[in-house]
């Protein structure tokens, strides 16, 4: 198995791990895995309110993923103060790279994470 599909393995099998940033702070549980309309996969998440968070998966924010343990994730500043202030970015996929007009364009025209692996599977 290559490190890429063992990296998507990862992160869609991750129902029930804690979502954390590299400081120990947990945003909350992750729920599932779903593709949300916008383009990307989204971790659904729920918080220790009782709030559900679609979090991005981008390669670029997790920083460590480990099955039935927890998920570490660095996301951009303006993207984790919004959740914890309640607010949900209209469409989580873009919101990673709201400001980069280039990045936008290229998260709109990449291939989710199980796509990649099929592909390369195949």
């Amino acid at each position: 198995m290559t490190y890429e599909l063992e990296q998507v393995l990862c992160l869609h099998n991750v129902a029930g791990c804690p979502l954390m940033l590299p400081n120990g702070e947990v945003l909350g549980h992750i729920e599932g895995v779903k593709r949300h309309k916008g383009g990307c996969e989204v971790w659904e998440v729920r918080t220790d309110e009782d709030r559900v968070i679609m979090f991005p998966i981008y390669e670029e924010i997790v920083v460590e993923c480990s099955p039935d343990e927890h998920v570490i994730v660095n996301p951009p500043q303006d993207l984790l103060e919004m959740y914890k202030e309640g607010k949900h970015p209209e469409n989580p996929c873009l919101a990673v790279c709201r400001f980069d007009t280039k990045k936008r364009e290229e998260a709109r025209n990449k291939p989710n994470a199980m796509q990649k692996a099929e592909k390369r599977a195949a």
